[in-house]
């Protein structure tokens, strides 16, 4: 996440305590920061907190499907190359509804 202006590193840090994980970094334009998440072994951590979220529309559609990758990717499923190749359509799925919704 990047955000302009100082005023959001308070945010930053809140997002720090609340998902235990991630860093606050300086972004490459001026005046402008990111809460950096890196990493599978995080994302227990947020989905904690987004699965109790009542996303709709593009947002719970996307956040499902990211879910999903991430979980096959866990379990290791992207060591088999056939499973690989399905788990690449799905990333470019993800990317792409925003895009296929407004077209």
């Amino acid at each position: 996440m990047s955000q302009k202006g100082a005023e959001n590193l308070p945010i930053f840090s809140k997002l720090l305590l609340l998902f235990n994980c991630g860093t606050i970094e300086g972004h490459s334009q001026k005046d402008n920061y990111q809460y950096i998440i890196s990493g599978l072994k995080y994302l227990p951590n947020l989905y904690e907190y987004f699965d109790k979220c009542q996303f709709v529309g593009i947002k719970g559609i996307s956040y499902k499907l990211f879910k999903e990758l991430n979980n096959k990717i866990r379990n290791q499923e992207h060591l088999n190359d056939e499973i690989r190749k399905e788990l690449i359509l799905l990333s470019h799925n993800i990317n792409s509804i925003n895009r296929k919704i407004k077209s």
